[in-house]
């Protein structure tokens, strides 16, 4: 049985009566049900500096990437370069924010000051 609901959605019932949404999209459009192809704490993934990126191994045989400039602004999607997989990265958002603060402290060129 279906029946609709936002436009191009399609929800269908199954037997057993549960609900279940199918998302129709059109060319071009991403699908806004779609899911991350895994949850990774970013422990578990490397440093790259050649890309200047945190990486982690993606099912295509490439690397989902990640920057830190990313990472301190909030984002949590480690995108495929060649693939359309992501992944969701699991991260506490203070320590980039720390590091960034540590850093710009670390960078900041003494300054002389004025004496009368």
């Amino acid at each position: 049985m279906l029946g609709r609901g936002k436009p191009g959605t399609l929800i269908g019932l199954s037997e057993s009566g549960h609900q279940h949404r199918e998302r129709k999209g059109t060319q071009g459009e991403e699908n806004e049900e779609t899911m991350s192809y895994d949850d990774v704490e970013i422990e578990d993934m490397e440093w790259n500096s050649e890309l200047q990126a945190y990486t982690y191994p993606c099912p295509c045989g490439d690397l989902f990437q990640i920057t830190k400039d990313e990472l301190k602004l909030g984002e949590e999607i480690a995108r495929c370069p060649s693939c359309s997989l992501y992944i969701t990265v699991i991260y506490n958002l203070d320590d980039f924010l720390a590091d960034s603060k540590t850093n710009n402290n670390n960078n900041t060129p003494n300054q002389p000051i004025a004496v009368a």
